[in-house]
């Protein structure tokens, strides 16, 4: 089978040749340790196609860089694949031939389009859990980043070869699942989704979130019973607070006080204020009290809530549940088994929506039990590692400093015997490699809990499963909304759900799609679920996923700018052209060749290179498991093609032969963008 790729490669292989035979015909001292070749795109067209930075010879040489450059240049004939040379400081520039390369670049493109692969597979496997859900609520879009990094990741490593598992663990039991499950026995008096007109997620995300509600008001009674006027303490210091903290430490002079009670309203003004009034040793001692005061204030809220949560009522109701869940209770299973139900009708819908894709699900359900009896295990033959507490729960003894986090010890079963989210995961690791002969488990998880991996893999480590190296953890960033709306929630019912942010880009991309009158009524509804789908995505995409990001949906679904809507319109754009083109430049482009030679505009040449990068690009995204990468390739060829749009016409070029060629830069264009998008999980339509 050929691949896409393996024309690429060859070609840059023979570059690298070329440029060694004429380097060492300069330097033939040289032959038997020649070091690879740097090849770069040059930086600038005026400068050439590609560039050689020349000091990598300069240690064997021991010669400058420069003095390479310039030596090799000289007198350069030229050859079947470069045209010209010159050196410009240490760097060797030089140009390809136009005849060969062009049609090369074009054709390899086309190739895209009869589902040619850009790789061959590489007889390995890696399996990629994502998605993740609670059954207690609908997903959110924190959920969305998820789920759209799982699916990008799982296409990118399949494109290079991997065979991937896509699996979805569901978090079907637990503490959390009591929650709803005792909210619905107080306050659902029979109530189903159909009969309040609800999805089935939703439906049971309105009793987690009356559970929490309830909670916080037994929270606050007791707090104010226990604790009178401290019940409402924070971590954080007001204004009066903060300045009597630095009164009462004597940190600086009563008349600065005096006139930073004068001038200032909010601790953030007094931290400025003072800033500038007090020296660099003054205010670190001023941060080191506030630090001080705020984590004594933190170790003691945490106290008072561990001291609620033995006294609280409805914990100890839903901590009962759990027990008589775990202890097979078939009333408690009944409930638990319905309320999924519900919960996963309204997952599949949502999934549907988004183009998720599952090989495999797993819950844990079925795989916590398999936990706890690894740590039975373990408790008879691994003493010192796990042990049992007087109070009747199990905690594995981990030490030591990990991508540098401090070990801890890590509980791994309640005195009440019931299980914690790592012990269900230490049975579904387990599982995984049991079920399939993989290479490479992958988690997409939040980095949140980035600590709660790293306990996991050293546990599975320590167990004796050598197989715990080759988990990895790809962690996100959190997702903020605009204006300051804080990170995304579901206890208390102030997330964003996904279906409500999908319901909602989509009724602002109907109203463009209307305005611009391009879609025919009866395909409105697809492309206007596209483009939505294809803004979200790509939106969260462009973002580098370790970092943290604000999602603005009035950004998302700009048809211009860098969003997912505006390579959707070069994509559309491209169609538009080649269903304008006459009957007779189709059948001459199909049929006759081609003379791309004729393509010499700068924006022409622009997007040539960036078509000839693009199998670089995605393995580069795939290696550093960066889906990003390609994300922003994508863009930067839909830019380019939008100023070649602008200058150079297509159907109204002058001569049949240019028409011919920029019809065929088109067409290969809108190949790699619908390849590239085809990988990310964006959809293209046709027409917007």
């Amino acid at each position: 089978m050929a691949y896409f790729m393996r024309a690429f490669r060859v070609y840059r292989k023979r570059l690298k040749n070329v440029l060694k035979a004429r380097i060492l015909k300069v330097f033939p001292q040289l032959e038997g340790e020649f070091p690879d070749i740097p090849l770069t795109p040059s930086p600038s067209q005026e400068l050439g196609d590609f560039s050689v930075p020349c000091f990598f010879l300069s240690k064997l040489l021991r010669i400058s860089g420069e003095e390479i450059a310039q030596r090799v240049a000289k007198d350069f004939e030229g050859n079947r694949y470069i045209g010209s040379m010159e050196a410009s400081g240490p760097y060797l520039n030089f140009r390809l031939r136009r005849e060969f390369f062009y049609p090369l670049v074009i054709r390899e493109s086309l190739r895209l389009e009869e589902g040619v692969a850009l790789f061959p597979k590489r007889r390995r496997r890696v399996m990629i859990e994502y998605s993740s859900p609670n059954t207690n609520k609908p997903m959110h879009l924190g959920h969305v980043r998820n789920n759209v990094l799982g699916m990008a990741l799982g296409g990118l490593l399949e494109t290079v070869g991997w065979e991937v598992i896509l699996v979805n663990l569901v978090n079907d039991r637990g503490i959390h699942i009591c929650k709803s499950m005792l909210a619905y026995e107080k306050w659902g008096e029979g109530a189903t989704p159909e009969a309040e007109g609800l999805k089935g997620d939703a439906f049971v995300g309105r009793y987690y979130v009356m559970f929490e509600q309830s909670l916080r008001r037994e929270r606050e009674r007791f707090m104010a019973e226990r604790y009178g006027g401290e019940g409402g303490l924070s971590t954080a210091l007001s204004l009066e607070e903060f300045l009597a903290l630095i009164r009462e430490r004597k940190l600086v002079e009563e008349g600065l006080l005096e006139r930073a009670r004068r001038e200032v309203r909010t601790p953030k003004e007094l931290e400025a204020f003072l800033r500038k009034s007090v020296g660099k040793k003054i205010w670190r001692e001023i941060q080191r009290s506030r630090r001080q005061e705020e984590q004594r204030r933190k170790e003691l809220l945490d106290e008072r809530e561990r001291e609620f949560l033995r006294h609280s009522e409805l914990m100890a109701e839903a901590t009962e549940l759990l027990r008589r869940w775990e202890a097979g209770d078939q009333q408690v299973r009944r409930l638990w088994r319905r309320m999924n139900r519900w919960v996963y009708r309204g997952f599949r819908q949502t999934y549907r929506r988004l183009g998720c894709r599952f090989d495999k699900w797993y819950y844990e359900s079925e795989t916590y039990r398999l936990g706890k009896e690894l740590v039975q295990r373990a408790l008879k033959r691994q003493p010192d590692f796990v042990y049992r507490r007087s109070d009747g729960s199990v905690w594995a003894r981990l030490e030591g400093v990990v991508d540098g986090i401090a070990l801890q010890e890590k509980l791994l079963l309640r005195g009440d015997g019931t299980s914690v989210y790592i012990t269900q995961d230490m049975g579904t690791a387990v599982r995984k490699f049991q079920d399939f002969p993989i290479h490479a488990s992958i988690y997409v998880v939040a980095s949140e809990q980035r600590l709660h991996f790293i306990n996991l893999f050293e546990i599975l480590k320590r167990l004796g499963y050598r197989w715990a190296d080759r988990c990895y953890h790809f962690c996100y960033g959190m997702v903020t909304l605009p204006r300051g709306q804080g990170k995304l929630k579901s206890r208390e019912g102030t997330a964003v759900d996904a279906d409500d942010l999908l319901d909602d880009l989509e009724a602002r991309v109907r109203e463009k799609v209307l305005e611009n009158g391009n879609v025919p009524p009866g395909s409105v509804d697809r492309v206007v679920r596209q483009v939505a789908l294809g803004a979200l995505k790509f939106f969260i995409l462009l973002v580098n996923p370790g970092k943290d990001m604000v999602f603005d949906p009035g950004k998302a679904i700009e048809f211009t700018g860098d969003s997912g809507p505006s390579i959707q319109y070069s994509y559309a754009r491209i169609r538009s052209i080649y269903r304008k083109a006459s009957s007779s430049l189709r059948r001459a482009f199909r049929g006759e060749e081609v003379d791309y030679s004729l393509l010499r505009e700068g924006e022409e040449e622009e997007i040539l290179f960036l078509l000839f990068r693009f199998d670089e690009v995605v393995w580069q995204a795939a290696e550093k498991y960066s889906p990003s990468i390609l994300a922003h390739y994508l863009l930067q060829l839909s830019r380019a093609y939008a100023r070649f749009q602008h200058s150079c016409p297509v159907l109204g070029a002058e001569g049949r032969e240019l028409r011919k060629a920029r019809l065929g830069l088109c067409l290969a264009t809108a190949a790699v963008l619908r390849r590239g998008c085809e990988i990310l999980g964006i959809p293209l339509p046709s027409r917007m």
